[in-house]
């Protein structure tokens, strides 16, 4: 008997552990959970994108690229692109994102990051909006400089669920370059149809 009350504290204890890892993850705003299990089964197959004006198709510069745009600014260029078939679900790449991004002093933003969902032509869409200092691949080459991290950066970022996995629509650049596309960007994501 006391072993099986050994196991069963230990198994509770794990549990535990569990319940308090989830916790710690990328949270909604204002304390709301975000829910990203889809609400109903979502339509399967390609989809389609209308660009806006003014954007700059160009070649995908690696194999995980379905698409990639280059966006104009005064400010430096910001650079939207989209996925599929990269692994991951919604939660797992937006925490991932959400990382990529630090205060100016190092520090998390994962309390500032905005995080919403919305449906969309029948999909659920959660999209992310978190700024900072920018550590990932791209920052460097967009802000002009030789390599590390990149300051006053920002991304604007959905996933759209569909029955045959997620689809991931990024624009990232300097922050003010990236407000001044931010209508187009969910513009962009509005057109999202089958196709």
């Amino acid at each position: 008997m006391k072993i099986n009350r050994r196991v069963l504290g230990l198994v509770g204890c794990a549990a535990l552990l569990v319940v308090a890892a989830k916790c710690s993850e990328t949270k909604a705003p204002e304390g709301e959970p975000m829910n990203f299990s889809a609400a109903h089964t979502q339509p399967s197959g390609e989809l389609t994108f209308t660009p806006p004006e003014g954007w700059a198709e160009e070649t995908p510069s690696s194999g995980m690229r379905r698409l990639q745009y280059r966006l104009p600014a005064a400010t430096g260029d910001a650079e939207l692109a989209v996925f599929a078939d990269i692994g991951g679900t919604a939660e797992q790449n937006i925490g991932r994102w959400i990382s990529q991004f630090t205060t100016d002093d190092g520090g998390s933003v994962a309390d500032e990051a905005k995080v919403t969902q919305e449906e969309i032509s029948g999909f659920n869409v959660t999209i992310l909006d978190v700024e900072g200092t920018y550590g990932g691949a791209m920052s460097a080459p967009m802000a002009g400089q030789g390599g590390g991290a990149s300051a006053d950066h920002r991304m604007l970022a959905a996933v759209i669920e569909t029955g045959s996995g997620p689809w991931f629509i990024k624009l990232t650049g300097p922050r003010d370059s990236v407000a001044e596309w931010e209508d187009s960007f969910h513009e962009y994501v509005k057109s999202t149809k089958l196709k």
